[in-house]
């Protein structure tokens, strides 16, 4: 909201910068360091024993993480699939309406 007011343009998809001193690239952060941060959550909960119920919830936490970014970075092969099929097919397009290939 606040970008917004600035006039600042941001993606639908946009999740923010990732901001951490020990890893820069974005996938490695979801795939990897938020789940390892639920593990280490979930494995002291269980040391501990302060409560089983949020073991579980932690550990089934860095299960869906890692599932989630997996399927996030599937879709995105996908679109940049379908991107650059759709600039084969406009310059093929455009080298027919320019007359530089012969219609089939």
């Amino acid at each position: 909201m606040l970008a917004t007011r600035r006039g600042i343009i941001l993606h639908s998809r946009y999740e923010g910068d990732v901001n951490t001193w020990l890893i820069k690239n974005r996938a490695a952060v979801k795939l990897l360091l938020e789940p390892l941060v639920c593990v280490i959550l979930a494995v002291c909960f269980k040391l501990i024993g302060l409560s089983h119920g949020f073991a579980l919830f932690f550990g089934w936490g860095a299960a869906s993480l890692m599932f989630v970014a997996i399927i996030e970075r599937q879709f995105e092969r996908n679109r940049v699939r379908a991107m650059r099929d759709a600039a084969i097919e406009q310059k093929y397009f455009a080298a027919r309406f320019h007359g530089e290939m012969n219609d089939p």
